[in-house]
């Protein structure tokens, strides 16, 4: 039997890794550890402490203290913990396709319609790359001086 590996090759024509992937596995896994922090959190106090008959159960606020410390308290200390770090630990980063976190060189940009490297096929007449060559007497494009018309003509 033959067995085959599953290697990758570095291949010349494949792009490295946008960085933004790995900001954002890395974020992903501080959200995944901040919702098993909550569930365990959570589970610990509420079936840690009202596991127990009722007639024991103290109380908190007039809250049974299961339900203080897992609801009450635990959303307190979740939100403030959210709040850090998205302060202080999460980056802020723009998701389009923005140049500055392009690992690879962008492709050259085709020239457009009419600019200077690709001009026109048929520029319309009178335009700044075509001017008019017969222009009527008095016209705005007409340069000559002695051609135009005065009021004594």
């Amino acid at each position: 039997m033959q067995h085959h590996q599953n290697t990758q090759h570095n291949q010349p024509n494949e792009r490295p890794q946008d960085p933004r992937f790995k900001t954002a596995h890395k974020e992903a896994w501080i959200g995944v550890a901040l919702a098993v922090f909550n569930f365990v959190w959570w589970y610990g106090f509420a079936y840690g402490l009202g596991s127990k008959p009722v007639d024991e159960y103290t109380y908190i606020l007039g809250l049974p203290a299961w339900f203080f410390w897992s609801c009450v308290v635990g959303f307190v200390l979740m939100s403030v913990i959210t709040v850090v770090l998205a302060k202080f630990v999460l980056t802020d980063m723009p998701l389009d396709d923005d140049p500055a976190f392009r690992p690879y060189p962008a492709p050259p940009a085709s020239p457009s319609p009419g600019s200077p490297s690709n001009p026109p096929a048929n520029p319309s007449p009178g335009s700044p790359s075509n001017p008019p060559t017969n222009p009527s007497p008095g016209s705005t494009h007409d340069t000559n001086p002695s051609s135009q018309k005065g009021p004594n003509s």
